[in-house]
């Protein structure tokens, strides 16, 4: 994987607690700690960075709103799917919401 720091920054010595059986373990193989360490936080960083695009994605696509007293998120990608006949009773107006709803609409059309 491609590191996603950058390599020839200057190194710090860090103070860590590690299971001593696992480190003895680790010792009488001759694994390096600092570069295994290095590897395994440049994988977490890149998947919690990937996690936190994918929820922010999903904000854009479903936004949260409070109508009535209740927090509710707006299904966009199901918006398509709900029978007309639904649509001829409105329980109330989402007006308010009219800039969130349009936003969710085009982030579904356009991907931005």
């Amino acid at each position: 994987m491609e590191a996603s720091f950058d390599q020839q920054a200057p190194k710090k010595p860090t103070n860590l607690s590690l299971n001593t059986d696992l480190l003895k373990k680790c010792r009488a193989l001759n694994i390096n700690l600092s570069v295994t360490l290095e590897q395994a936080l440049n994988d977490k960083l890149a998947e919690t960075a990937a996690h936190k695009f994918d929820n922010e994605k999903l904000d854009k696509l479903t936004p949260m709103i409070e109508y009535a007293g209740e927090k509710l998120l707006v299904l966009t990608p199901q918006v398509a799917t709900v029978p007309a006949q639904l649509l001829k009773k409105p329980a109330g107006s989402l007006q308010q919401f009219r800039d969130e709803i349009i936003a969710a609409m085009d982030f579904a059309v356009t991907g931005l």
